[in-house]
């Protein structure tokens, strides 16, 4: 499935940062057990890949797994080798992006200005997350949405 449709849809991916695979194991299972289709652990959590794994591995059919605060082609690579199903970066790297595309992977990264969202969008990601959204506020928003 299009994973960027399953985003759409329900509106919430649910992110795990700093917590231990222990802890990963139960806070996993708490998600799929409340419905969560999208979660996803942040590359700057030890272990981060492991979790991935093992979230993969327990919650197939039931959610998919993302890598988060991916920022380069080699923390890409690593999360797509453990087994993440999408990519979220906090800024755009057009090779991060590329990487993911060859590789089928859905990547959202995070943009801040509309040069920004348009190479994302024009490199392949299929969605983009307005990053820092809380210090830009709604009327950045208003005026970004106004420009498609």
């Amino acid at each position: 499935m299009n994973l960027t449709e399953v985003l759409l849809e329900s509106r919430l991916v649910a992110i795990v940062r700093g917590i231990s695979r222990e802890s990963a194991q139960a806070a996993g299972q708490g998600m799929t057990d409340g419905g969560i289709r999208l979660m996803e652990v942040t590359l700057n959590t030890p272990g981060a890949h492991d979790i991935i794994a093992d979230w993969r591995e327990r919650h197939e059919g039931k959610a998919y797994i993302g890598a988060g605060t991916v920022l380069n082609v080699q923390m890409a690579k690593e999360a797509v080798a453990a087994g993440a199903q999408f990519l979220v970066s906090p800024n755009v790297d057009l090779s991060v992006i590329e990487y993911a595309v060859e590789h089928g992977v859905e990547v959202w990264p995070g943009a801040m200005t509309p040069t920004e969202i348009v190479a994302a969008y024009e490199a392949g990601a299929k969605a983009v997350k307005l990053f820092p959204m809380a210090s830009l506020g709604i009327p950045f928003l208003r005026e970004i949405k106004a420009l498609s």
